[in-house]
């Protein structure tokens, strides 16, 4: 006889078809089914703490983008730009390696700096 304990549920024998108390309730289906897996609150190839931090920075570099096109002057322009802009976001959202991502952010960033300073210097002339 072996003896199970799974929070306040303690089963004292397996039972099979034949038994008369085969049919279980939800919560015995559950300790029966679980007893041959190691319970995991993480999914390994979830992601990560790194992934989120990454994400947020990701979402930041999107509003900064975003906002440094519509300093725009030219309607036509900010549309055009706000569409390459998406493409080039979404043209890399499925990536899940992290130093991808940061290579994906930092070229972003370098890329938004030559914008701002080409919209600062046209602004001057």
């Amino acid at each position: 006889m072996e003896l199970v304990r799974h929070k306040k549920m303690t089963i004292t024998r397996m039972i099979s078809p034949k038994d008369p108390q085969w049919h279980m309730t939800s919560r015995q289906f559950r300790v029966f089914s679980s007893l041959g897996r190691t319970f995991s609150r993480r999914n390994i190839d979830g992601p990560t703490l790194a992934h989120f931090i990454q994400a947020a920075a990701t979402r930041r570099l999107w509003r900064t983008t975003l906002r440094t096109i519509n300093e725009l002057g030219e309607p036509e322009l900010r549309k055009d730009m706000r569409i390459w802009a998406r493409e080039e976001f979404d043209r890399h959202k499925t990536e899940r390696d992290l130093e991808r991502i940061k290579y994906f952010i930092a070229a972003g960033q370098k890329q938004l700096e030559v914008m701002a300073e080409t919209l600062r210097r046209s602004r001057l002339s």
